[in-house]
C-alpha cells in the first residue's frame, strides 16, 4: 500500500475517493487511475470508505459476450472489463452465450490451434483475424 501511496498524490487518493462515493464503478477508477482493482478497494478500505455491492453495468455483459465469441478466453474478457472470472462467466452465461469446455480456446479438432502456432513460427507470415471464422490465417506482406 505505501507503493500506492507513493504513487498517487494526495489530491488523486481525495478526488479518486470522492469519484467512488459519487458512484464511479471500481473498474472505471482502476483504468483511470492506473492501478489494480484489488489495490484500489485496499486503498478505499485504508480510506475507511463503506464499500458498496458493484453490480455489472448494463454494457458490460454485451461486451464481455462480443469478446468471449470473437475466441478470447474469460481470463483475458475479466482482464479487459475489470470484474471477476465468476461474474464474468454468470454474465455470459444469463446473456445465453454458448460456453466452450474449459481449456478449449483455439483448440479445435480440426488442428487449427495446432497450425496457428505453426504459421506463428514462421519469419514471414503475417496473422489475421477473419471475422466469418475467428481463425487466424497467414497472408503475404
Amino acid at each position: 500500500m505505501r507503493n500506492l501511496n507513493r504513487r498517487l498524490a494526495p489530491q488523486a487518493i481525495e478526488e479518486l475517493v470522492t469519484r467512488y462515493k459519487a458512484g464511479d464503478s471500481t473498474p472505471a477508477l482502476a483504468r483511470d487511475y492506473g492501478i489494480a482493482k484489488s489495490a484500489l478497494l485496499q486503498l478505499l478500505h485504508n480510506e475507511r470508505v463503506t464499500l458498496r455491492k458493484q453490480a455489472i453495468t448494463p454494457r458490460d455483459p454485451k461486451r464481455a459476450a462480443r469478446l468471449y465469441e470473437s475466441e478470447l478466453s474469460i481470463t483475458v474478457i475479466v482482464e479487459q472489463v475489470g470484474y471477476s472470472y465468476s461474474t464474468v462467466r454468470k454474465s455470459l452465461h444469463e446473456s445465453g452465450v454458448a460456453m466452450r469446455p474449459r481449456g478449449a480456446r483455439g483448440n479445435n479438432r480440426d488442428g487449427s490451434f495446432a497450425k496457428s502456432l505453426e504459421l506463428a513460427r514462421a519469419p514471414v507470415a503475417v496473422m489475421i483475424l477473419t471475422a466469418h471464422e475467428g481463425r487466424a490465417r497467414p497472408t503475404s506482406t
